[in-house]
């Protein structure tokens, strides 16, 4: 069931890929329709990934204020292209456990840059879905799921019929950066780059705080900060390390 969307996942970047070069000189490029990139990307990447599936949704780091939240986030989630939230979640989960271990879904130690931005994972559909049982129970969780590939068709139809910049500018390229964001993180936070503000308490942990990639990733690239304190909602340690989501969920939690 997974390699299926996988797959899926795998041919709707390469078109994403294909198209961002292709269309770049028929589209009409200015400052409106990038800022519109840009907050498309905040809203994919930061909104529906880095604070909706990996701080809320994997960790429980904290509770919304309100619960409508966390289903705009969802839709956030969806329309990135990146796959389900039960499916992310699954591997997040599992990558926290067996951190680059040879189980690791998606350690640099066993997979190369491209492997990980086509997510060729090592993960099983069992271990996949064991993690995230709890997520499961959340009928919206559980229907984005199910019918996440007509989701983000209709959202990709939808914006066809307003406009090819439409299209380019709020999907092609906000979910292609996305994709390539998630890929640059957890390869390049685990190679020997960057510094430790912690020793892990697993042996194989390799995770490192990288600032460009933080400061790209709303806080996502303290990474070892994140690590050694999974169930905080901000992985910012020291003064200058700018964490943009958790200061956003000191607003919006309980």
């Amino acid at each position: 069931m997974f390699t299926s969307r996988f797959i899926t996942i795998r041919i709707l970047l390469a078109i994403n890929i294909l198209a961002a070069v292709v269309l770049m000189p028929v589209v009409n490029l200015n400052w409106l329709w990038v800022l519109v990139a840009m907050f498309m990307y905040a809203c994919m990447n930061g909104l529906g990934i880095g604070l909706g599936n990996h701080r809320y949704w994997s960790h429980k780091s904290f509770e919304f204020k309100y619960s409508w939240m966390k289903y705009l986030c969802g839709v956030c989630s969806v329309i990135s292209g990146t796959g389900s939230t039960i499916g992310w979640v699954g591997i997040h989960r599992n990558h926290h456990v067996k951190v680059d271990s040879i189980k690791d879904p998606h350690s640099p130690k066993h997979l190369n840059l491209f492997n990980m931005l086509f997510l060729k994972y090592n993960i099983s559909s069992n271990d996949l879905l064991r993690r995230c049982t709890d997520i499961a129970k959340d009928k919206f969780m559980k229907f984005t799921h199910q019918y996440w590939l007509p989701c983000i068709l209709s959202y990709i139809t939808v914006l066809s019929f307003i406009s090819l910049e439409a299209l380019y500018f709020m999907f092609i390229i906000p979910s292609m950066v996305t994709m390539f964001m998630q890929a640059f993180t957890n390869y390049f936070c685990h190679k020997d780059l960057g510094y430790k503000n912690y020793i892990s308490k697993y042996a194989d942990d390799k995770s490192k705080n990288i600032w460009w990639l933080a400061y790209l990733n709303f806080g996502e690239g303290w990474h070892n900060n994140h690590h050694c304190q999974p169930l905080k909602y901000t992985n910012k340690v020291k003064w200058w390390e700018l964490d943009l989501l958790g200061s956003i969920i000191s607003r919006i939690k309980q």
